[in-house]
């Protein structure tokens, strides 16, 4: 007897078994991190169906089991239909459950205890079998599958291990890079960079030659700093250790980021004229107090600074070649990295030629310092799976329209200045990168054995990575709701999905909205349905205007050709972690009715959690210490996302602290989303079904949890309102129940009112639409009514009854 244990007896949930004393039950509760494929596993063989029918796949679902089983078996050679008085074969049977009598001579029934019964063929099919016998004929090999498919458990898709730097790196060197000189037998040569690179090599080599080794050894290591800082800092390092040096040596060692400069900027003109473009943006044409003229915006070559980025890369980690990966069941997965995608190996297919795809991201973000506001914009790399700052590459500023205080930058004509200036910005880099699209670049590369090689290498915009205002603003989106993928729905039901947009119809709709003699009726329709979909009739996006060849279109994603292909897509960060941080705690925790006790516990909980320092994050760094659950400030958005991860460590695994109306819900939701930000982050690798399994269903479940919260404290609010009403009805309206909408009658009468106007137009044309219109109201009214006057009835007869 174990000492610890108190002499208890421990039953394993999995396999029923049960186990006396600490040590027996820690070394039986290893088969929990066992995957359900192992044979080794305590249930493997409980779990494991031995039964199988002949026939097609059947799908055995019980109303105790959440999980389907299919089932499958190979053909039996010689097979002959079935008869009346199907005696099952004594040879090769083995019987699937424990007390089982073994079957004897003129086996006529089924033993009483026999909880499997052969199930003959008959029963299974409504009509007779006829046997068909054919010359020559083999049977096709069918696998068959000795282990269930079943539901991949939760608990399995949180542990699924991630894919690392080691096995990318394996999977990169798994083929090599080549140069292709039948490009020079094309008809448009390609663009050659070899040249620009190495004059970009030869600047380089100058600007270092300015100073000393043990500037750049100390100006690098603080040049992200203040240049009072900086300066400050340059002028003690060389009064304090450059006393002994050379005259020239104290020369190549500026005491001012000033001088440095200036210093550089007599190299400028050696390679600077080469890289850079020059755009004038028109602004003539907007309402503005005062009128505009016109800006400029000077940007560097788009494909020289990803060049630069691309060759600061590790070789092994750049990627030129789709690597699909798959699973035990041969389905395949995605997350472990862009060589796994659609998007990657339709680029890929794209490239014509032994070329190699240029994978480009776009974006730019606001950001301000010491008073000063800039919009820097950048292009990144997409071959490579890293997205730090030395993937990117800064081409310059969007402009700003001088002169023009913050009113004007608030007020509707500013957001149109700001629309148009940002759709001509874009538009120009966009158009440097299509005339290389078709033909291509020549780049030169390191790659993995270190010598320098020549690719044919063609752009292809992969993502444009903008926050959700600036996809608002540039997409020329309605609202923040609106969405390019999508249209979004009238209902609220979480359980049906949206309908795709469709490229084609919004081009159109557009075409006819901005055309000079359309017909006002036409455009009002056109007007209103662009605002249907979400977009604003006013701001049309031009980025299908200047590129085509160098967007990336994926046939496989949706059933319509997408408005901005592999473009238009929200980061994880705001568009998952923020928001489901949000949903979790502001519409949920603080939804709760707490204590001030329980509140006080929580927050000590919390505190003591973070000052354990036992949660790391991939970087093998500790969280940070935060100060409450009850509130967001001073948290930033990785902060959010790793409270949720606090979360049940602070509420508990019983979660005693949650009243008990709130608190499987409540627990359930912050599990499901633990869920998805695992899924999201680390790479891991899932199939279509577990995204599935893991996003739509999980979405499902948390907005469930929440409406279930809601509902619960609703009821509490409706009997303190009911309350105030009973005692001063003048003052206080009567208070409204909680009710969940159910739309099933609409489903009926919109199939209805479809079947009514497809036969009406197949006939008599598109003018009977309005009296189909009216049939429809007509049929809605008419259900209504029979269905509230069922309804009443059954209640009646239900009040009589009691």
């Amino acid at each position: 007897m174990a000492e610890g244990d108190g002499g208890q007896v421990w039953t394993c949930p999995m396999c029923d078994n049960s186990f006396l004393g600490s040590m027996s039950k820690a070394a039986h509760q290893k088969n929990f991190y066992k995957t359900v494929n192992d044979p080794t596993r305590c249930d493997y063989a409980r779990r494991l169906i031995t039964t199988a029918v002949v026939c097609s796949p059947l799908v055995a679902v019980d109303e105790n089991y959440e999980e389907s089983v299919a089932i499958y078996e190979a053909p039996v050679e010689n097979y002959e239909a079935p008869v009346e008085n199907y005696e099952a074969p004594v040879e090769n049977y083995e019987a699937p459950v424990e007390n089982y009598e073994e079957p004897v001579e003129n086996y006529e029934e089924p033993v009483e205890n026999n909880e499997e019964p052969v199930i003959a063929v008959d029963e299974i099919y409504e009509e007779p079998v006829v046997p068909v016998v054919l010359e020559n004929y083999e049977a096709p090999v069918v696998p068959v599958i000795q282990i269930p498919v079943m539901r991949t458990p939760l608990h399995e898709l949180t542990m699924r291990p991630p894919q690392t730097k080691i096995m990318e790196r394996r999977q990169r060197r798994s083929y090599s890079m080549h140069s292709n000189d039948q490009y020079f037998l094309t008809g448009t040569p390609p663009r050659d960079m070899v040249a620009i690179m190495e004059r970009w090599d030869t600047f380089v080599n100058d600007t270092r030659s300015l100073c000393s080794e043990k500037f750049w050894s100390i100006f690098l290591s603080m040049h992200q700093l203040s240049g009072v800082a900086i300066d400050t800092a340059l002028t003690v390092v060389k009064k304090t250790f450059m006393q002994d040096e050379l005259p020239h040596m104290k020369k190549r060692f500026p005491t001012s980021r000033t001088k440095l400069l200036k210093s550089v900027q007599t190299l400028q003109s050696f390679f600077w004229p080469h890289v850079m473009h020059t755009t004038r943006i028109d602004l003539s044409n907007l309402e503005s107090p005062r009128k505009l003229g016109y800006v400029d915006f000077k940007f560097v070559d788009p494909v020289f600074g990803w060049l630069v980025a691309a060759r600061r890369q590790r070789p092994d980690e750049m990627h030129w070649r789709p690597i699909p990966a798959k699973n035990t069941n041969g389905d395949q997965v995605f997350g472990g990295g862009i060589h796994q995608g659609l998007a990657f190996r339709e680029a890929c297919r794209s490239c014509e030629n032994d070329a190699y795809p240029m994978a480009i991201s776009i974006h730019w973000d606001g950001t301000g310092a010491t008073g000063v506001q800039a919009t820097p914009i950048c292009v990144g790399v997409a071959n490579s799976n890293n997205s730090g700052p030395d993937t990117q590459f800064c081409l310059g500023f969007i402009p700003v329209v001088p002169g023009m205080g913050k009113e004007f930058w608030r007020s509707p004509h500013g957001t149109t200045a700001k629309f148009h200036i940002r759709q001509q910005v874009v538009g120009a880099i966009l158009r440097v990168l299509e005339q290389s699209a078709e033909r291509g670049v020549l780049c030169p590369l390191q790659s993995l054995s270190g010598a320098e090689v020549i690719l044919l290498l063609k752009p292809r915009l992969m993502c444009m990575n903008i926050d959700q205002p600036e996809a608002q603003l540039y997409f020329g989106m309605r609202n923040r709701h609106s969405c390019s993928k999508c249209i979004r729905r009238t209902g609220y039901s979480c359980f049906r999905q949206c309908t795709a947009q469709s490229g084609d119809i919004i081009r159109r709709l557009y075409d006819v909205f901005q055309h000079e003699g359309t017909p006002a009726v036409t455009k009002k329709k056109a007007y209103d349905k662009l605002r249907r979909y979400g977009f604003n009739p006013e701001r049309r996006c031009l980025l299908t205007s200047f590129a085509d060849k160098l967007l990336v279109r994926v046939p496989q994603l949706t059933p319509r050709m997408e408005v901005f292909p592999c473009c238009d897509f929200r980061d994880i960060l705001h568009g998952l972690g923020i928001f489901l941080y949000r949903i979790v705690c502001g519409k949920g925790i603080n939804l709760i009715a707490w204590s001030s006790n329980a509140k006080q516990l929580l927050d000590m909980r919390l505190a003591d959690v973070c000052a354990q320092r036992h949660f790391r994050d991939q970087d093998d760094r500790s969280y940070r210490v935060q100060k409450s659950i009850f509130s967001e400030a001073d948290m930033s958005a990785k902060d959010k996302v790793q409270m949720m991860f606090f979360l049940p460590h602070v509420l508990g695994h019983t979660g005693s602290a949650v009243p008990v109306s709130a608190r499987i819900h409540l627990l359930t939701a912050i599990a499901r989303v633990q869920l998805m930000l695992i899924a999201c982050r680390g790479r891991r690798q899932y199939s279509v079904p577990e995204f599935r399994q893991i996003y739509d269903e999980g979405y499902v479940t948390v907005f469930r949890c929440m409406e279930l919260i809601h509902e619960a404290y609703h009821d509490r609010d409706f009997a303190r309102k009911s309350d105030k009403h009973e005692k001063n009805p003048d003052s206080n309206p009567r208070p409204k129940r909680y009710c969940s909408k159910h739309r099933y009658f609409v489903h009926l009468t919109d199939v209805m009112y479809y079947i009514l106007r497809t036969l009406c137009v197949s006939y008599y044309g598109r003018y009977v639409l309005h009296l189909t219109n009216v049939m429809f109201y007509i049929l809605r009214t008419l259900f209504l009514h029979i269905l509230r006057t069922l309804c009443m009835y059954i209640l009646r007869t239900y009040c009589s009854l009691c």
